[in-house]
């Protein structure tokens, strides 16, 4: 479980080196970044990128987005970003991996991904 929890946050860390073009400086010193769900700026520590597309969120709202995904069966889950201008929604998925990272701390969340994941 350290193994696994340590590379998480390594690719976490790297996931966020790997989005600066996402962040915008706030008088210099704090990088911010646009969250997809709620559209506040949070500071970049707060920020969740999915891996393959690179769409940030903040860690609480695509934590409670994956969550109640979860919570309604769903297992696939997809990236909630929707480009407004063109109408479309983001085809990535998420990985296992990021997905258990995201509801780690609600073990009730993790037994019914794994309860429901075993079905499909």
């Amino acid at each position: 479980a350290a193994s696994l929890s340590r590379t998480v946050s390594e690719r976490r860390f790297m996931i966020q080196r790997a989005t600066s073009d996402l962040v915008r400086s706030l008088s210099g010193t704090e990088k911010t970044f646009k969250c997809a769900i709620c559209l506040c700026f949070e500071r970049i520590n707060e920020g969740f990128a999915v891996e393959e597309c690179g769409h940030m969120f903040c860690y609480e709202c695509l934590s409670t987005y994956t969550g109640s995904q979860i919570v309604d069966g769903i297992t696939d889950i997809q990236c909630p970003y929707i480009d407004s201008e063109a109408g479309t929604r983001c085809t990535t998925r998420l990985q296992e991996t990021q997905i258990l990272q995201l509801v780690e701390e609600d073990p009730d969340i993790i037994c019914k991904y794994q309860r429901f994941k075993a079905f499909h």
